[in-house]
């Protein structure tokens, strides 16, 4: 690492765009950087772009006019799009296209939809959906929309290509992972696990049922006990259930305890059971060996079709970087480099940064160490810890923006209270930050809520409540800008979940309590309006297409779902052409579609839906394609068909 390098701690909240646009504009101004010059990069394509305007602004106001005109030659953008530019900038020199179709994908990291059709075999080996199975990794968790085994393969697959390891190199790693995990475990038993629990299993049962006992936690214990012998027989047992039959907490009443002692002891050992070891080897040697798998099978699609990911970009970047017709053109012309958000670099996007400020004059590195922990963006916290260790060592000594202008003191001072010790080994001041705003009297800056309820549903519950009791005690807030509290209302409220379903839930508690609130809203061809105009364009090119005719039956009609589908399996049951439903007259006289129903129906649509969705509960325009959707087997308060939903701004956003 090199003493050109600076380095700016930044913290939430500390200014740091602020401090980006003050260098930024002192570099260009003074001369040392020339707009053409500069490489910016930011996490978001709002960043840049607010990174652009500021310092255009900034130059404006220092007179320097002409150089904020030329700000449009500065490549300030995210990573991929900075990548994007120089890669069709030196085109020629790599042997590519000077066009290249980018992919953009859901993960934002090139990486494919690993489980989802992208391996060599199309679908998961047989084998390794039974291990999942056994080793509780095939079903979904309370809280998550995805299936474990699935998303852990997706992130092994970015984490792989963002790392830059290949396909043969991939597939040793099973074994590695496995040798790491199961040293943990102790070795193997010798013991036969299988056969001294297969013999305490039927003699527990035997006792607790001769004893006939009318408590519920021995017949929950009981209920565990036979599903156990059930599935051992099978020898389809999960090793959750073994971690229960062991669980000294689990178990029949007090009296009774004596006949679970043979089975707690069974299962005790569970850490040792050579089949354990087994099933965890041979399902981390299945996965890596999918991945690579996967890896092969995405190069090939990506081949036929002519086209590179995000993470193609980097890597192709970075091998055009070495070649020294390209890297004499780079150090002639780069001036500065800028990085925010450093601490969301991947390994390979380190490897791009430091090749680059080898070439640039100067070079500045913004982020805050206690935001590496985002892994879905590719980061490593031990990667920015490693950077900055190697920083004194270079002669880089960190500048250190201390100041929050965001939070108000009481928040501020509760989370270095938290934080201030989370980061062993680093220096407390890159951690804490002083509070400078003032703070009001009347209100706590952290509350509490201890959420009672064993389920979903009775969870969610208790949040809605929750967020209606908190207006309706007037809690105060305090707007940006101003010192002056107010009570807060639904729209200064945001809920955050950890998963799009729980989102729903909660949106269907809130609008069940007649609590204004939205969710994210679709895109363009996501809105009512466009569905429906394309839905009359299908059914107008296809008079099969009745998928069309239905949406077009809700989305015009705002039909309830259980009124058309009852109307549609009647005409069904009478031998009429399915095609024709909804398009033929009661009395069987075929009508054409009517265009000016359509463009009825689009403003009734409109004015309906508020900012492109409406805003009651069970419309199936509501459903699919609006702002507050229904949670499966839930309705809200019964609304009037297609009831406008609050205005833009005036509910919680979830």
């Amino acid at each position: 690492m090199s003493a050109k390098i600076r380095f700016i701690s930044a913290g939430a909240g500390s200014g740091k765009t602020h401090r980006l646009t003050q260098i930024l504009g002192e570099e260009l101004a003074s001369n040392r950087a020339r707009p053409r010059g500069v490489i910016a990069t930011t996490f978001t394509r709002k960043a840049a772009a607010e990174l652009r305007e500021r310092v255009r602004a900034h130059l404006i106001g220092e007179g320097s006019v002409a150089r904020a005109h030329e700000m449009g030659q500065a490549r300030i953008g995210t990573v991929n799009a900075v990548c994007g530019e120089l890669l069709e900038r030196f085109a020629f020199e790599a042997g590519m296209p000077t066009e290249l179709r980018v992919l953009e994908d859901d993960s934002a990291k090139g990486a494919p939809r690993t489980g989802d059709g992208c391996s060599a075999r199309g679908t998961a080996p047989l084998e390794l959906l039974s291990l999942a199975g056994r080793l509780g990794l095939a079903d979904k968790s309370f809280g998550s929309d995805e299936i474990p085994w699935r998303s852990d393969l997706r992130s092994l697959v970015a984490q792989a290509r963002s790392n830059g390891i290949d396909q043969a190199a991939l597939r040793t790693f099973g074994d590695k992972n496995a040798d790491s995990l199961l040293a943990h475990f102790g070795k193997p038993t010798k013991e036969d696990l299988d056969a001294k629990l297969a013999v305490a299993l039927p003699a527990a049962i035997q006792e607790l049922v001769k004893a006939q006992s009318g408590r519920k936690n021995t017949g929950d214990y009981l209920a565990l006990l036979l599903k156990a012998e059930r599935d051992h027989l099978s020898r389809d047992l999960a090793w959750s259930v073994w971690a229960k039959l062991a669980d000294e907490d689990t178990g029949p009443e007090k009296a009774l305890f004596a006949h679970a002692e043979a089975v707690q002891a069974a299962a005790s050992a569970i850490a040792q059971h050579p089949r354990l070891h087994r099933d965890i080897r041979r399902y981390l040697q299945l996965m890596f060996e999918l991945a690579a798998d996967t890896l092969a099978t995405y190069a090939a699609i990506k081949k036929e079709i002519g086209g590179i990911d995000f993470v193609d970009q980097e890597q192709q970047l970075l091998q055009v970087l070495d070649l020294p017709s390209v890297k004499e053109v780079i150090e002639e012309e780069l001036d500065l480099l800028m990085v925010d958000e450093f601490q969301d670099t991947s390994p390979i996007q380190l490897a791009l940064f430091t090749r680059l400020a080898e070439c640039a004059r100067h070079v500045v590195w913004v982020g805050d160490v206690k935001q590496a922990i985002y892994g879905f963006r590719g980061s490593d916290s031990e990667l920015m810890s490693a950077v900055i260790d190697s920083l004194p060592k270079a002669g880089v000594v960190p500048e250190v923006l201390s100041r929050s202008w965001r939070s108000r003191p009481s928040l501020v001072q509760f989370v270095n209270a938290v934080f201030g010790d989370t980061f062993p080994g680093l220096d407390r001041k890159l951690v804490e930050l002083e509070p400078q705003r003032k703070d009001y009297e009347g209100a706590p800056a952290v509350i509490d809520w201890l959420v009672e309820g064993k389920n979903q549903e009775l969870q969610v519950t208790g949040i809605a409540a929750g967020v209606a009791e908190l207006v309706a005690e007037g809690t105060l807030v305090c707007d940006k800008g101003s010192d002056t509290p107010r009570p807060a209302r639904y729209a200064d409220i945001a809920v955050l979940a950890r998963s799009n379903a729980t989102v729903l839930s909660i949106a269907a508690a809130l609008t069940e309590r007649g609590v204004p609130c939205s969710t994210s809203q679709p895109g363009l061809c996501g809105k009512a309006e466009v569905v429906l105009a394309l839905a009359c364009l299908r059914r107008l090119v296809d008079e099969y297409d009745t998928l069309a005719t239905a949406e077009i039956v809700s989305l015009a009609d705002c039909a309830e779902p259980e009124a058309w589908i009852t109307e549609r399996l009647a005409w069904l049951e009478k031998g009429l052409p399915p095609h024709e439903w909804k398009v033929v007259a009661q009395e069987g006289i075929r009508r054409p579609p009517d265009p000016r129903h359509a463009r009825s129906a689009a403003r009734a649509s409109q004015r309906s839906l508020p900012e492109g969705g409406c805003g009651g509960g069970d419309c199936p325009v509501r459903s699919r394609h609006a702002g507050v959707a229904v949670a499966a087997g839930r309705r809200p308060r019964a609304p009037a068909p297609c009831e406008p939903g609050p205005p833009a701004g005036a509910g919680i956003g979830i």
